[in-house]
């Protein structure tokens, strides 16, 4: 991708002057797989876009234990990252690239110029914002009332049908569960005959 701000503008649509004003302003960003771009603690100096890749945002306890909270694809927002803008508060999570990351990041204050100016980029901010609040309340609901093997199965759904290439860990960091739990679902599906292990 020769230049990533012009495929992120592309995508918001912008009115003329809000395109112009987007286009001055941002940065364009690319980072490699496992580069992580912001902490628990972090100021949040930047609003990002993604043009290609992907970007996992966890939480990570005191002993190391994992949740994945979301992946941010092209056309998505980082919850965490709009909320921090927004609050003028700090990141709570962490911000992993999962896959080769290019995009443009926003600075704080063009976001807040463009917040105010521009229709269509409020639009494309908080129906960004609305869209992931409800998928991490799906999450919460899922977590609490769903048991393990059921989210472990839409785990893999989603995945693919085809071959996944995914350990025992990945996926009970993805659940936020343990690894041997998952271990135990898997040998048994395995003995049912409903997937093959490798």
């Amino acid at each position: 991708m020769a230049n990533p701000i012009d495929s992120v503008a592309q995508a918001l649509a912008l009115e003329p002057e809000a395109d112009a004003q987007f286009k001055a302003s941002a940065k364009p960003v690319r980072a490699p797989a496992g580069a992580v771009l912001f902490r628990p603690g972090d100021a949040c100096p930047h609003y990002i876009l993604v043009a290609e890749g992907a970007i996992a945002v966890k939480g990570v306890t005191e002993q190391g234990r994992e949740i994945l909270y979301y992946r941010v694809r092209p056309g998505q927002t980082c919850f965490q990252t709009t909320l921090c803008l927004l609050t003028e508060g700090r990141y709570t999570a962490e911000g992993v690239v999962e896959e080769a990351l290019q995009g443009a990041a926003l600075p704080a204050e063009a976001f807040e110029a463009l917040l105010a100016s521009s229709k269509a980029f409020r639009r494309y901010a908080f129906v960004s914002f609305a869209d992931r609040l409800q998928g991490l309340t799906g999450q919460v609901a899922e977590l609490a009332f769903l048991p393990l093997s059921a989210r472990l199965a839409g785990a893999l759904l989603a995945r693919g049908p085809e071959e996944i290439a995914a350990t025992h860990e990945a996926l009970a960091r993805e659940l936020g569960a343990a690894r041997e739990a998952v271990s135990r679902i898997l040998g048994e599906w395995e003995r049912e005959g409903l997937i093959a292990l490798g």
